[in-house]
């Protein structure tokens, strides 16, 4: 026969239990609202690592630029060659450009 001490024995153990999924519920909520902020900080540092790629290639076609109209502004340079160069370098720029555009 069960006697009133391990009823309440029992309350006490549901009890613990009760609190302790409180616990833990209240942890993971918790640890879900760390997890969102995280997520969104790692996007946003993806986002800035994006831009920062952009700007370095666009720092690396400025260099390749500026090496060519170095090169075509040299006094010994042919100005027949010079517009040969030219014309290739915009039929790449065009190529180029309608690649991106499809």
């Amino acid at each position: 026969m069960s006697t009133p001490s391990s009823h309440q024995a029992l309350r006490n153990q549901v009890t613990q239990l009760s609190q302790k999924v409180q616990l833990l519920a209240e942890a993971y909520r918790h640890l879900r609202t760390e997890l969102g902020i995280a997520d969104k900080e790692r996007h946003d540092l993806q986002q800035q690592l994006d831009t920062q790629r952009e700007k370095v290639r666009d720092f690396q076609k400025q260099i390749k630029f500026n090496t060519i109209a170095s090169t075509l502004a040299s006094p010994d340079a042919d100005a027949d060659m010079l517009r040969s160069r030219l014309d290739d370098y915009i039929k790449e720029i065009d190529a180029c450009i309608a690649y991106l555009q499809q």
